[in-house]
């Protein structure tokens, strides 16, 4: 009888130093995620500052284009930001149990077009190839999320590639 009590009081230790080192993993992935989100915020908030810091310089002469191509990057980043902000939101709703998956069968070539689409000034300079395998075509999935899904994999390969590739 005592050993089956030392058994019970082990085997809820073990559980106990269990969950505190999930909840200590937890933690640590919360601080790299939130480094990582405030990295990718400030590096939108800089340019669209310093384009919109240059554009208001009285002292700067700038011709037509050159304003134009400072315009076209602020608006560029601040898409980009929308999308960070937009993204963040989603996950906080989706972790709270606010946000509840429309899952459907939907059309890989669909979803990949309408990511395209959301990016089409961001990936104007990039040659986008996609091979979709026949028996893929269809997927259960959330297609707002999964279109989001798309959007971050394509807006990543466009920040980390050189245009043209």
């Amino acid at each position: 009888m005592a050993q089956a009590t030392i058994l019970r009081q082990a085997s809820r230790l073990l559980e106990q130093m269990h969950q505190v080192r999930l909840a200590n993993e937890r933690e640590k992935l919360q601080v790299a995620l939130l480094d990582s989100v405030s990295h990718d915020i400030r590096t939108p908030l800089v340019s669209i500052m310093g384009a919109l810091s240059s554009l208001r310089d009285e002292g700067a002469l700038f011709d037509a284009q050159m304003r134009i191509e400072l315009l076209d990057d602020a608006w560029s980043e601040m898409e980009r930001l929308n999308r960070l902000v937009e993204n963040l939101l989603e996950m906080s709703r989706l972790q709270s149990g606010e946000l509840t998956l429309n899952r459907d069968w939907h059309d890989l070539d669909e979803i990949i077009a309408v990511a395209r689409t959301q990016l089409k000034d961001r990936l104007r300079d990039y040659h986008i190839i996609t091979h979709i395998q026949q028996d893929v075509s269809l997927l259960y999935v959330d297609f707002t999320l999964m279109v989001q899904v798309i959007v971050n994999l394509l807006d990543n390969a466009a920040k980390y590639t050189s245009e043209n590739k």
